[in-house]
Formats: C-alpha cells, sequence, structure tokens
C-alpha cells in the first residue's frame, strides 16, 4: 500500500512488490539523477516492467509520477481513495489468502524465472511440465473441479 511519496531505495523497493495499490495521493520518483546518483537495481526492474524508453524518462529526469500513469505504465495495480486503501489491500489478502497457496506459487516463481531470470520458454515448458501433474493430483484441483461442476466456490487447503 502506497499513501505518500516513493522516491529512491523506497520505489526500487515498491518495484519489488507482487502487488501495487496506492491512494491518488500518492507519487512516484526514481530520485537518483537529482542526487547524482546512478539507479542501481531500479533501472534493471524498471526497463524490464514499463520497457527501455519509458524507464529511461523516469531514470533521467527524475519527475514525478502521478498514481493513474502509474497504473498506466503497469507499476500499480490499483488507484483508491486514500480512506479506502487499507479495505483494499486487505481485501486483496483476503483473496490472496482464500485462493490456491501451492499454484499461485508455483505460476509466480514461473513468472519471475521468465521475467527477471530470463529462463527461455522451452525450459519454462518443460519445469511446469513437470509441474503440472503434481497440481493436478493435489485435493485443490480436484476440490476445484467439483465446485465448478457444482457451480459453488471451491475451497484451498494445500500449502506449501
Amino acid at each position: 500500500a502506497v499513501n505518500g511519496l516513493v522516491v529512491g531505495v523506497a520505489f526500487s523497493t515498491m518495484l519489488a512488490c507482487d502487488l501495487v495499490v496506492c491512494s491518488k495521493s500518492a507519487k512516484f520518483n526514481v530520485g537518483y539523477s537529482k542526487i547524482a546518483l546512478v539507479p542501481l537495481g531500479v533501472a534493471h526492474i524498471l526497463a524490464r516492467r514499463i520497457g527501455h524508453h519509458r524507464a529511461f524518462e523516469m531514470v533521467a529526469f527524475s519527475d514525478d509520477v502521478t498514481p493513474q500513469r502509474g497504473k498506466e505504465l503497469g507499476f500499480v495495480n490499483a488507484v483508491v481513495p486514500a480512506a479506502e486503501l487499507g479495505a483494499t489491500v486487505a481485501r486483496m489478502g483476503e483473496r490472496l489468502a482464500e485462493g490456491p497457496e501451492v499454484t499461485t506459487a508455483y505460476a509466480k516463481r514461473f513468472m519471475v524465472d521468465s521475467g527477471f531470470r530470463g529462463v527461455p520458454y522451452e525450459s519454462h515448458m518443460l519445469e511446469g511440465e513437470s509441474i503440472q501433474p503434481l497440481v493436478m493430483n493435489d485435493q485443490d484441483h480436484r476440490g476445484a473441479i467439483n465446485a465448478l461442476r457444482e457451480k459453488r466456490k471451491p475451497k484451498f487447503s494445500s500449502r506449501l
């Protein structure tokens, strides 16, 4: 949750988050060029997230970025009024907690491997093909299929 100015190392830390929800009054700034430092880490992550040209603009000029622009660029998931920030984040946390923990963890790992570690597609698919039978035989998958057939919400209980 972001409810204020996020600059420098805080901006880098925020980029490492899986989900970013901010209030309408938040602001983002890389900041390093204003103090003549190289934005180690943030330059790498930001370029992968939003592309070289947009990342370079943010790094070179260190202009404030609004929450809506952050959402357009892809490093903000949701923008809400400040009064709704806590409740919105709590709902997202509840949804994650109610979801399939094991498959969500695998999905995150595959996305990180592909997006940040540069794992080739073929390797991604080979590893996925070794994991899929494990999760297909898990109680969460079987329960979700039954819930779908019975038109009810699934309950997930498998843990890492």
